[in-house]
């Protein structure tokens, strides 16, 4: 038997497709990474909301003109979900009632798993819900109030413990 050889020309000829064979399963490796990966993710109406830049300051600014705040609390309850509180003052101190809150909140560190949740008022100015959420840790909370032709927005960061601590 003889052994067979490649030629200087065959090896020359795959050089280029064996390259781009292995560029293309790096880059197919990469895209699969990035979207496996839940710490990452792309807000929703990212497009829409760039656009509306403009509209969101000036969104803001009403918001602070109309002088209310809010005090936003998270804790992780022993059956799993968060008890998000926000508390409503105006100007003056005195509870913000009769309004409809939103809230959206996100582990920073898993920023792909949001959570919505409509909240309820207990007390004058006080309102829950509770929300699942994956982690504990540093969360991302947006709160939207709005009552009658105004509407409170804010965004905090707040440290999700879990109940009793």
């Amino acid at each position: 038997m003889t052994a067979r050889t490649l030629s200087p020309g065959t090896f020359w000829a795959a050089f280029p497709a064996v390259l781009l064979g292995g560029l293309v399963t790096i880059v197919m490796g990469m895209a699969y990474v990035a979207v496996s990966d839940p710490s990452f993710a792309v807000t929703d109406g990212y497009y829409a909301r760039a656009l509306s830049w403009d509209e969101q300051v000036a969104a803001r600014t009403r918001s602070a003109a109309l002088g209310w705040k809010g005090e936003v609390h998270a804790t992780r309850m022993p059956e799993g979900d968060v008890e998000v509180v926000v508390r409503l003052t105006d100007r003056a101190g005195k509870p913000v009632t009769g309004t409809h809150v939103d809230v959206t909140a996100f582990p920073v560190a898993l920023s792909r798993y949001v959570s919505r949740g409509v909240l309820v008022e207990s007390a004058p100015g006080e309102y829950r819900v509770r929300i699942p959420l994956r982690r504990d840790g540093w969360t991302e909370i947006d709160v939207d109030a709005t009552r009658g032709g105004d509407r409170f927005t804010q965004t905090e960061r707040r440290n999700v413990v879990p109940f009793g601590k």
